[in-house]
């Protein structure tokens, strides 16, 4: 099968889906990634698209290839997308039409899904986890803060766990990826453990997950719109998304009695539930079903 990607280098500056195409390569398919000067020896059978940051692109390949069935990547869309947009947003209404436009939308957790058909009227969508940057380390310790690795965005709950942690007296680092890589695993690599707070996140942040393989514990927000819950079900530690004095209890009682984690059983697992492979066969046998 031959297949044309489209898709961007992720953020912290480590672009994880190359291995991922390589496997789809060693399995005998003809995988090209989309770029500003490509000729294809052949006619693509597959177009898929990673995303809105790439959805000129995406725009272009239809254009090109307009009887090529498409499918779409859709990593998020957050209410406050809707009603509290950053300067200089993507345009999600855009992004919405390239999305209608596909033969499936895969998401990577049910609330994303759910937000899809809420915004757009999209129901032919598809959960496909994502997998996780896992890496290895050399110099795990713990050095006595909560680490929060999320970018900062119109969330309404930034800025409580820093609010919260202020008033308990405990370290918090936030990374909001302004760091080298190499500065941000080691941030990741030496804390007692990383905290996602926000009310809505497609993920959860794969930053818990690069960390659990490190051996440490997460707290995740219950809220019905934070996808963490897809990746780490019952590994995780929760608080009550709309409790603030929750918030801070289950802050102390973890920074004060943080269980030991088992590093060998964390990383069999992230590395069972969570490789390129795992991703890439969803991906590709969702595909099959329709080409």
């Amino acid at each position: 099968m031959n297949i044309l990607i489209c898709s961007k280098i992720s953020i912290p500056a480590k672009d994880r889906t190359l291995p991922a195409w390589e496997y789809v390569r060693s399995l005998g398919h003809t995988v090209w990634m989309e770029g500003p000067d490509i000729e294809l020896p052949d006619k693509p059978d597959v177009l898929i698209s990673m995303g809105v940051t790439v959805m000129d692109e995406t725009f272009r390949m239809l254009e090109q290839y307009p009887n090529v069935p498409l499918f779409s990547y859709n990593w998020d869309c957050y209410e406050w997308v809707w009603t509290n947009p950053r300067p200089g947003e993507y345009d999600y209404k855009r992004y919405g039409e390239l999305l209608k436009l596909s033969t499936e939308v895969w998401t990577p957790s049910y609330c994303t899904s759910e937000r899809t058909k809420q915004w757009w009227g999209i129901k032919n969508t598809y959960r496909i986890l994502s997998a996780c940057p896992y890496w290895d380390y050399e110099d795990i310790k713990d050095q006595g803060y909560i680490l929060c690795a999320l970018r900062e965005i119109p969330d309404p709950y930034w800025g409580r766990v820093e609010e919260a942690c202020d008033e308990l007296g405990l370290p918090l680092v936030m990374t909001k990826h302004e760091q080298s890589y190499e500065d941000y695993q080691k941030k990741v690599a030496q804390c007692k453990f990383i905290v996602s707070p926000l009310y809505e996140l497609s993920t959860g942040g794969l930053t818990i997950m690069e960390g659990y393989y490190l051996g440490k514990n997460c707290l995740l927000s219950d809220s019905k719109w934070h996808g963490g819950i897809d990746y780490m079900s019952n590994r995780a530690h929760y608080f009550q998304h709309d409790d603030y004095d929750n918030l801070k209890d289950k802050l102390w009682s973890l920074y004060n009695n943080t269980p030991k984690l088992n590093i060998t059983d964390c990383q069999n697992w992230i590395k069972r539930n969570y490789s390129d492979k795992m991703m890439m066969d969803q991906m590709l046998d969702r595909v099959s079903i329709y080409v």
